[in-house]
């Protein structure tokens, strides 16, 4: 199944690209979605403050993804 993964703030400088669409087992989770991502981008995912959504809303890594799901890898908001 497809998922469409969207980066923001200092992942998608470390990655160079806003967007991607990865292919994933049906039925995956979210960390699964992950280690795909750290695998195929030779990049730990833990060593960033990571927030994930799935279609607009904040989700955990044991989420079940499905077809065309829209992920999105977020830093904390801050502010002042």
């Amino acid at each position: 199944m497809k998922v469409k993964v969207r980066y923001f703030a200092r992942i998608r400088e470390i990655l160079g690209t806003d967007s991607e669409t990865v292919d994933m087992a049906p039925g995956c989770t979210l960390g699964e979605l992950v280690k795909a991502i750290e695998g195929g981008h030779g990049i730990s995912l833990a060593d960033y403050p990571l927030f994930f959504s799935i279609n607009h809303e904040y989700k955990q890594l044991g989420t079940i993804l499905d077809e065309g799901d829209e992920v999105a890898l977020l830093f904390p908001p801050s502010g002042g």
